[in-house]
């Protein structure tokens, strides 16, 4: 009986620290979050699984389209860092190769289609050095976030690798060669997708990614990174689409010669591109606005210029994503997501030292019929202003800097 009251007593306290419990608040959605507050990793030479970044789903009678996030934060020595995704012990997505800088986020996407059954996902972690995130850290983030849905679909494409190396290396905005997803519509639906990929650059520049969707630039997916050997380029959309088929591609530009990481590791059962057709109910909201703002140097959390009030008429499932490209004066960028005035840790980006800072988060669950307000938060020792430009053929890195919010409600 004492051991039983004991191992109740430890379930409990992993379960408070680090699993949030199914989310079933709309018809035929779900949602399940695991985080680690605090987050130890030894040092190792193979890909290992992270125990904290680990979650199972069962799933009943009907196939599920299903989105699958993870985010990990790291600081220390200046050393790289890879991640991946793993279903049933099998490769699933891309893998994330982040720099050898001090300061890195490593964000991974998935998107699949799901038959009845169970499954285990994990997050695999590589790193020459021990990385030891305390719990009080308010720039820690350790989250895997798996959402599945009903009446959904979901598509997916590889970057091919019949040469390992990019052709475009003149500073041209163009497309990764043959990459394309097709999302066929039945009705009017908000569309999701996700890109990710990690080069290796023959020399420290910087490289520009965005999606293309129906053959339009997408500025608000639009990511900077750069200053570093080993980049790693992402971004998240959502739009409210019509009918008919859409043709998803992944567009990039650099001066520099780079070789596409999943290719040069021989890692199979790669994905680098992802769309998703969710359920009728959802909706989307895009806030990106095209004006100047600075970020303060006083290295405290303040607003930034992104902030939105929303009215929900039900309990609602909501997903909201950021996305931040710009000038990191040569330190480093700190940002989070804050719903009705509270900080979501496991939110949080955080990129530097560089002058190329691209940030990325995601929150996803349920909030309650009423009033929300949402805001993107930031902290630096950096004074930079940020300025938004619609034309992708401006050579000025500057140009390229992007600030956007999506918010999903289904």
């Amino acid at each position: 009986m004492k051991f039983c009251y004991l191992f109740l007593v430890c379930f409990l306290f992993q379960c408070y620290n680090y699993c949030y419990g199914q989310v079933n608040v709309v018809p035929g959605m779900y949602s399940k979050t695991t985080v680690s507050n605090g987050l130890y990793l030894p040092a190792t030479s193979t890909f290992k699984p992270i125990a904290t970044l680990t979650t199972k789903i069962h799933l009943v009678n009907k196939t599920y389209a299903a989105f699958i996030h993870y985010q990990i934060t790291s600081y220390g020595a200046n050393a790289d860092f890879q991640s991946k995704l793993l279903i049933n012990y099998a490769n699933a997505g891309s893998l994330v190769h982040s720099g050898n800088q001090t300061f890195k986020t490593a964000t991974g996407f998935y998107m699949v289609n799901l038959n009845p059954g169970d499954y285990n996902i994990e997050v695999y972690y590589k790193s020459p050095v021990d990385i030891n995130m305390a719990t009080e850290w308010d720039w820690q983030t350790a989250i895997l976030q798996v959402v599945w849905a009903e009446d959904a679909y979901a598509v997916s494409d590889s970057i091919k690798c019949d040469g390992c190396a990019a052709t475009n290396t003149y500073n041209n905005w163009g497309p990764i060669r043959d990459i394309e997803a097709v999302l066929h519509l039945p009705n009017p639906r908000v569309m999701l997708s996700a890109y990710q990929f990690s080069a290796r650059m023959a020399s420290l520049s910087h490289v520009v990614t965005a999606l293309n969707v129906d053959g339009f630039h997408q500025p608000t997916t639009t990511l900077l990174k750069g200053n570093n050997v080993f980049l790693d380029l992402h971004g998240a959309w959502a739009q409210y689409y019509f009918t008919g088929p859409h043709y998803f591609s992944l567009m990039y530009r650099t001066f520099a010669g780079l070789t596409f990481t999943d290719c040069k590791e021989k890692y199979t059962d790669n994905k680098n591109l992802y769309a998703m057709m969710l359920p009728p109910s959802c909706r989307v909201i895009s806030i990106n606005p095209e004006t100047s703002t600075t970020l303060d140097n006083s290295n405290t959390w303040a607003p930034t210029d992104l902030t939105h009030s929303f009215t929900l008429s039900k309990q609602s499932h909501v997903i909201i994503m950021y996305q931040f490209s710009g000038d990191g004066g040569d330190s480093h960028i700190v940002m989070r997501l804050s719903i009705n005035s509270v900080p979501q840790k496991h939110t949080v980006s955080l990129t530097g030292n560089t002058a190329y800072a691209g940030n990325f988060g995601l929150w996803q669950g349920s909030l309650s019929a009423s009033q929300h307000k949402v805001s993107l938060d930031y902290r630096t020792p950096a004074k930079t202003t940020h300025t938004v430009s619609r034309d992708p053929e401006w050579l000025n890195r500057n140009k390229w800097m992007n600030r956007a919010m999506t918010i999903i409600h289904c």
